[in-house]
C-alpha cells in the first residue's frame, strides 16, 4: 500500500474553541519585520492563555470561478526556515494619545529559567534542548 504524501498539503476547520484576537501589530524578528496577532483563549484547565501568531501570507477569494475544479481562494505564502527559538516578553503600555498597547521584546532563551516557565505554563510541553 502506498503511503499518502501530505507534503505542502493540509486542512483548515472551523474553530473548536472560542479565540479572541486582542492585539495586532509588527514585531522585528531577527532583523525582519513580521506582522503578528495575539489571541486569548482558554487552556485545558479553563485559564486564560495567550498565543502569538505570525502572518505567513495573504489569501484572496476567487471571484470568477470557471469550474468546480478551480480554487475558491488563492494567494502567496512566505515559507520560512525555523532556525532558532526566541523568548518573548511584553509590557502593557499607554501611548501619548491614550491608546493601550503591548510593548514586545524578543530574546535568546535562557535554558533553565525559560524552559521551566514553558513547562509550568503548558501541560505536556516538550522542549527540545537543541540550540540552547
Amino acid at each position: 500500500m502506498t503511503e499518502y504524501d501530505n507534503t505542502n498539503k493540509g486542512a483548515l476547520f472551523p474553530l473548536k474553541e472560542p479565540m479572541e484576537v486582542i492585539y495586532e501589530g509588527n514585531v522585528n524578528m531577527s532583523g525582519f519585520q513580521r506582522r503578528v496577532i495575539l489571541i486569548k483563549r482558554k487552556n485545558a484547565q479553563g485559564q486564560d492563555t495567550f498565543e502569538m501568531f505570525e502572518s505567513v501570507g495573504n489569501i484572496k477569494r476567487v471571484q470568477d470561478k470557471e469550474s468546480d475544479k478551480h480554487p475558491d481562494g488563492k494567494g502567496v505564502l512566505e515559507v520560512r526556515k525555523v532556525d532558532k527559538t526566541l523568548g518573548v516578553s511584553f509590557w502593557r503600555r499607554t501611548s501619548k494619545n491614550d491608546l493601550n498597547y503591548l510593548s514586545v521584546s524578543l530574546s535568546e532563551m535562557q535554558k533553565d529559567k525559560d524552559v521551566e516557565k514553558i513547562l509550568e505554563t503548558f501541560d505536556n510541553a516538550k522542549v527540545e534542548e537543541k540550540g540552547f
